[in-house]
């Protein structure tokens, strides 16, 4: 734990800060309204230096549409590194001049998670004739909770009927959520301060 979190925690102050954590992940787009050919994924880890101080390793990706075909759900678009003083500081511009915001609950992360899952498994979903049972789960204009019940039902039947199809959905779209940053999110949310550096 770095000093600054170690002084807010002792002294039960709730301040939005950059946490410094081994590992986390985010979903960003472009406007409010997300779709999976619009959202970028970042990934990030602390890694530790045998001979030099540790960083943060940064992946951004994007979804692929139909990437199914070639058992690729993302391609990477952009990695870099980050010492923890140049870390808190990307957190602090991210979002400068409103360009991208952060999803911010747990329900749009799982239904973000389940449109990327669509998205790269749309022509399968086509053949199989699926989309019927699918489509109300990724309409925006139905309620957040009413999709959030479809989704349910739509991933039981997916588990029950086609079972290597979700575990590929599990390991490869729901694990890289599993680290999800809600603080990076809200911080972002609060300050709405862009890439930094012109780094995507």
């Amino acid at each position: 734990m770095w000093l600054q979190e170690e002084y807010f925690n002792r002294h039960g102050i709730d301040a939005l800060l950059p946490l410094h954590v081994n590992k986390g992940s985010m979903f960003l787009g472009p406007t409010d309204n997300f779709s999976p050919n619009k959202i970028f994924f970042i990934s990030f880890e602390w890694r530790e230096g045998k001979f030099h101080p540790g960083r943060y390793a940064f992946n951004y990706f994007r979804p692929i549409h139909n990437g199914c075909r070639t058992h690729r759900f993302f391609e990477s678009i952009k990695i870099f590194n980050l010492h923890s003083d140049e870390y808190e500081d990307y957190w602090v511009k991210l979002n400068k001049g409103n360009r991208f915001f952060p999803i911010t609950s747990s329900y749009q992360v799982q239904l973000m998670a389940w449109s990327i899952f669509l998205f790269c498994y749309d022509e399968w979903a086509s053949k199989n004739g699926l989309h019927d049972l699918f489509f109300e789960t990724i309409d925006p204009l139905v309620s957040e909770e009413k999709r959030m019940d479809l989704y349910e039902k739509a991933l039981l039947y997916l588990r029950n009927h086609y079972p290597s199809v979700y575990s590929n959905y599990d390991n490869q779209v729901l694990s890289k959520v599993k680290h999800y940053s809600y603080w990076a999110a809200k911080l972002i949310g609060n300050i709405n301060t862009g890439w930094p550096d012109d780094r995507v």
